[in-house]
């Protein structure tokens, strides 16, 4: 039963980065936990998201621009390497209530914000942006929301878009 659900939580998973260029941890982490810890349903997501960043990465590699890549990328290294050393402190039942409730506060802000709601794609956007997402990435092996809200208004185009996203994960 687990195998099974991981397979298919991996499977749609894969659908979603596929098609958003984001959003496989997302789905793998709505199922994971009922079977494992956060910290061991984190790193099962990110270990299958992994493998699904490199198929995007190679296929749209030329698309690749280092410049805009790279700003992000250095805080969410860095944040999301702190947020992993943590997460062996903290109180496991704590860390669930606290991935409730941010999957909670991303399922309002798509539903009611992401439409309205437009980031300038700025050095300190780019900088705080990347270092969030180092945080919910390293916690809870979700990452992209916000490196998503960065990456789209900065790429200019889906291609640019999915190779520069791809590559920062």
């Amino acid at each position: 039963m687990i195998l099974l659900s991981v397979i298919l939580a991996a499977a749609l998973a894969g659908l979603v980065q596929s098609v958003t260029g984001f959003g496989g941890a997302v789905v793998m982490m709505l199922v994971l936990p009922h079977f494992f810890s956060i910290p061991a349903a984190s790193s099962i997501a990110s270990a299958v998201c992994l493998g699904l960043n490199l198929v995007l990465l190679v296929k749209f590699r030329r698309y690749l621009d280092w410049r805009l890549w790279l700003l992000p990328t250095l805080p969410y290294l860095v944040t999301s390497t702190a947020a992993i050393r943590a997460v062996g402190q903290l109180d496991l039942r704590l860390l669930s209530a606290v991935f409730g409730g941010f999957l909670v506060v991303l399922a309002g802000y798509f539903f009611l914000f992401a439409d309205r709601v437009s980031v300038q794609p700025t050095r300190r956007t780019a900088i705080w942006c990347g270092g969030i997402s180092g945080v919910t990435s390293g916690l809870f092996g979700i990452g992209g929301p916000l490196l998503s809200l960065y990456f789209l208004p900065a790429s200019g185009s889906k291609e640019r878009y999915t190779s520069n996203l791809q590559c920062s994960f």
